[in-house]
């Protein structure tokens, strides 16, 4: 994982995309305002993993560009199972 600053360009299509998300669809422009100094960039190389089943939530995620594979595990001597 790498962290990259946002740029301008950046945040003009987040205040577009993000109200079309359920999570953000309620919020006002004046939150979203609010909300989005605390937005960080995170770049992931191919195959990295992000988080992991059991981790504490510590964030909120939004692909930006590529796409994920999201895996779970159903039981002890279960393989995971790709749900997304």
């Amino acid at each position: 994982m790498r962290s990259t600053p946002l740029t301008l360009g950046n945040i003009e299509v987040l205040k577009s995309v993000l109200p079309r998300i359920d999570f953000f669809a309620p919020m006002t422009p004046d939150q979203f305002s609010r909300l989005l100094p605390f937005v960080l960039g995170q770049e992931f190389n191919a195959g990295e993993t992000v988080f992991s089943q059991g981790d504490a939530g510590a964030a909120f995620y939004v692909v930006f560009e590529g796409s994920v594979r999201l895996k779970v595990k159903t039981g002890w001597f279960s393989g995971a199972k790709e749900i997304a």
